[in-house]
């Protein structure tokens, strides 16, 4: 039993853990949190782990030395803005499966997560204007029926895009490059959207900006004194989401 102890205790010594988000959390949509097992001992292994996360566990069978194992859980949290996740235990049964010890892990991992997206009426009049303004294809890569080059196959082309006359010919998938197309861009003011509740109106607002991004529509969004002026970069939704995120926080900046 000494020897069991000794063993167990020294098990869970020594190992580190890290929490790593998806790039794009929201609000009551489950996502793949990442936990990083790290052994920073030099010389033992660690066996038989069992991380613990806010009610989430996830098990490690083995960790070499001087390296590190990963594992992924299926996370919520169930409000926008600066959250934390600081309830976090490393568990083992080790040696004997006879008791489990446990170390909890003196860490906070914060994060910012975005309003959850919901479907409303917004996103109908906003599609009204885009159909009004029209679209015109540009010579550049995206999913306009217009065809503009034939090229090697990547992986997640949509495969009703493989051009199989091509690929006959060259023994390589290949596939039609269509063009994208190119509308008039429009801004969402925040304060011009009459809804009272405001949960619902950011759920409101942050479902339409997903939709314009995906359909590669320039999107403004203008709030308070601030004015974002339309984009389609990804980084340009990401900082729209975070204002959204973070909107009537006390500490937002």
């Amino acid at each position: 039993m000494v020897i069991s102890g000794l063993l167990g205790k020294a098990n869970i010594s020594g190992i580190d853990i890290e929490l790593e988000p998806s790039l794009e959390v929201y609000a009551n949509r489950p996502f793949p949190l990442k936990i990083r097992n790290i052994n920073r001992r030099r010389y033992l292994p660690g066996f038989m782990f069992r991380v613990h996360v806010a009610g989430e566990s996830a098990f490690l069978p083995f960790i070499s030395v001087k390296s590190e194992s990963s594992a992924y859980v299926n996370f919520t949290f169930e409000a926008r803005g600066r959250q934390s996740i600081d309830e976090l235990y490393l568990c083992s049964a080790f040696p004997f499966n006879f008791f489990v010890r446990c170390r909890k892990i003196k860490k906070s991992f914060d994060f910012i997560v975005f309003p959850e997206p919901k479907r409303c009426e917004l996103l109908s009049h906003v599609e009204e204007k885009v159909r009004r303004s029209g679209e015109l294809p540009v010579n550049k890569a995206g999913f306009y029926p217009e065809m503009i080059s034939i090229r090697d196959y990547i992986s997640g082309d949509p495969l009703r895009y493989i051009n199989w006359k091509a690929t006959a010919k060259t023994d390589k998938l290949q596939t039609k490059e269509l063009s994208s197309a190119s509308f008039n861009p429009l801004i969402i003011d925040f304060d011009d959207i009459d809804m009272k509740i405001l949960e619902e109106k950011v759920s409101c607002i942050t479902y339409t900006i997903l939709q314009l991004y995906k359909k590669g529509v320039p999107f403004g969004f203008k709030i308070r004194d601030k004015l974002y002026l339309p984009e389609t970069a990804n980084s340009h939704k990401y900082t729209v989401l975070n204002e959204l995120a973070l909107y009537g926080a006390a500490d937002e900046s």
